[in-house]
């Protein structure tokens, strides 16, 4: 435990090794203070759940979230209803896994899904990255697959690898992100015949499911 009224960063900020193996201890402090100072992380909230969905609307409710980016304080993030299919105020251009535009590309048919994972991010949605305290942050969802015909053949969600390399390779959009934390895994399926859109949000924040 760390002195009570003292934060982890000053406690490891005071700690002084006096033997050999001093060095590389240091070094580790070191990297430990730089890791918990530019830490990603949703604090609380962030729960999501269906908002309105049709064949092609894919619109979900994100509950009122508190998250710190690259260490920064970010302001309330909220999603009432919209649609993150398009591009507006807190939610970001929806990207493919290849960093190609998903805007408004999904019109499922019977028996057809597509899945995509939703992430809290500090992009400015222009090639850049909002690194103030109290910044808006933007959610965006990545979806598995390059087009929609192959997105609607995707099995699995994205890795934090995958998902990495597709906001770098948005350019121009998300490309200049510095931080983004999972916030839930989606799933949008239309049942056979005539059947009714559903959502299947698995809550993800911080990537608790998948380490990957």
């Amino acid at each position: 435990m760390y002195p009570i009224g003292k934060s982890v960063i000053q406690y490891l900020a005071a700690y002084r090794i006096r033997r050999w193996w001093g060095a590389a201890i240091t070094d580790l402090v070191a990297q430990v203070i730089h890791a918990v100072q530019y830490k990603n992380e949703i604090v609380s909230g962030g729960i999501v759940t269906e908002g309105t969905v049709s064949p092609t609307v894919m619109k979900a409710n994100v509950a009122t979230m508190a998250s710190v980016l690259k260490g920064r304080i970010m302001a309330a993030g909220v999603a009432a209803d919209l649609d993150l299919l398009v591009a507006g105020g807190q939610i970001g251009q929806p990207i493919f896994e290849d960093g190609g535009d998903a805007t408004s590309f999904v019109t499922l048919g019977a028996s057809e899904h597509v899945r995509a994972s939703l992430l809290v991010t500090n992009s400015d949605g222009a090639g850049g990255a909002v690194e103030t305290d109290a910044g808006t942050p933007k959610f965006v969802a990545v979806f598995a697959g390059t087009t929609e015909a192959t997105a609607k053949l995707a099995t699995a969600y994205l890795t934090s690898v995958e998902i990495q390399a597709a906001l770098d390779a948005s350019t121009g959009v998300h490309d200049g992100i510095t931080a983004w934390q999972h916030v839930a895994d989606l799933l949008y399926a239309r049942a056979a015949g005539p059947g009714a859109v559903t959502l299947t949000p698995a809550m993800n924040r911080n990537n608790v499911i998948r380490a990957a």
